[in-house]
């Protein structure tokens, strides 16, 4: 599966803490780091996230399963 690859490539990496919440630098993970560690834009994880907006099965799962492998979380007062 090339996005489990894809995963331990970028934990190798050193670029994420796997569900920790933060990200190497000490900063929580963004939508820009979802995207990133899918391989899709921050405004397809911002579809998943609100619930709006048609994306495929497929990729909502991925991006589902990479929020919950950063520990991603919205920022409520954003």
């Amino acid at each position: 599966m090339p996005f489990v690859r894809f995963v331990e490539d970028v934990n190798k990496a050193g670029r994420i803490r796997e569900g920790t919440g933060m990200s190497r630098n000490g900063r929580p993970p963004s939508m820009a780091d979802v995207a990133q560690l899918v391989g899709v834009s921050h405004q397809t994880v911002s579809r998943v996230v609100n619930g709006k907006g048609r994306v495929s099965p497929r990729t909502r799962e991925r991006v589902q399963a990479a929020i919950a492998q950063l520990g991603y979380r919205p920022n409520s007062v954003a």
